[in-house]
């Protein structure tokens, strides 16, 4: 399958913050040093909040930023039936059993397939929680909060997923 397109367009990259840090502040450094500077500064506080559980809080802004779990609560419809559209998908057990199921059909095909079977996540790992990174903006005073967002890259986002499947995790995120 193919990767889509970015949902979130920035207006401003590390290159333009440090064209603004050359301007403002006449250090003459490259920008490779720069970029490692920042990308190393990301690290330790994304290891502070993932290892540590400390809550980063953005100056004068007063945002901050954390881990929380949260259990996924089955609902029910008028019949009883479970509503499981907002589980989350298991996709490499969901591609195996679509695999043994339609045999002889491409990718392609069976995703033209209305209700074909899915395989579901349940986190036994995790007695039932997923654990997410929490931006929380609403206890700021600044003006325009609604238009800050927070999504973590990917290799941040890897390092929660591997501290929570380790031996030493002890679970010391709060509920959401």
């Amino acid at each position: 399958m193919k990767r889509s397109k970015a949902k979130i367009k920035i207006h401003y990259g590390m290159l333009d913050f440090y064209k603004y840090y050359r301007k403002e502040y006449n250090h003459d450094i490259p920008y490779i040093v720069y970029s490692d500077i920042n990308k190393k500064l990301n690290d330790i506080v994304s290891n502070s909040i993932i290892y540590n559980n400390y809550d980063f809080r953005f100056p004068n802004l007063r945002f901050t930023l954390s881990i929380a779990k949260k259990k996924h609560k089955i609902r029910f419809d008028e019949k009883g039936n479970p509503i499981i559209k907002w589980l989350p998908i298991d996709y490499q057990a969901t591609k195996k059993l679509w695999l043994e199921v339609y045999p002889n059909k491409t990718e392609e095909e069976i995703i033209k397939i209305p209700n074909r079977p899915r395989v579901y996540l349940k986190n036994k790992h995790t007695h039932g929680y997923i654990y997410k990174w929490v931006f929380n903006k609403y206890n700021s005073n600044c003006l325009n909060k609604s238009v800050y967002y927070f999504d973590t890259t990917r290799a941040h986002a890897r390092n929660l997923a591997k501290f929570i499947k380790s031996e030493d995790f002890t679970d010391p995120y709060f509920e959401i």
